[in-house]
């Protein structure tokens, strides 16, 4: 039987650590995968996928819902794919313009928006 990810995550912030193993087979393999399709290298996206559970366990107790485990683990997922990617000499800034034509083209899950300085896209020059 399977165990649903809220009686995981309290078991584990009970003192059961070795049920996150569990957490970790479960969503090993969509973790990977939206690190590698973000980062379109697999070495970079196994040190994203492993950087994503070490921050999740880390993190554990500020989950507020526990049931939705999974798409908290894949939106730290995807923050650590951003945060890399913007920090990454491939990627370049576009004007406003194609940073409009890139949304529009490509859409967001394609791009990055940075809401720090101006709305701008980067793109990989890969």
């Amino acid at each position: 039987m399977k165990i649903r990810d809220a009686k995981l995550v309290a078991l584990i912030l009970g003192g059961e650590t070795a049920h996150f193993n569990t957490l970790v087979e479960r969503y090993k393999d969509a973790v990977f995968g939206v690190a590698l399709s973000m980062m379109k290298n697999r070495d970079d996206a196994l040190d994203i996928a492993q950087e994503s559970f070490i921050r999740a366990y880390q993190k554990l107790d500020q989950i507020s819902n526990p049931d939705r485990f999974g798409g908290w683990l894949m939106r730290i997922t995807r923050n650590l794919c951003l945060n890399r990617l913007k920090r990454s000499k491939n990627y370049e800034q576009l004007s406003p313009s194609q940073a409009l034509y890139e949304l529009l083209t490509y859409g967001a899950e394609a791009t990055y928006l940075n809401p720090i300085s101006c709305p701008i896209l980067l793109y990989s020059s890969n």
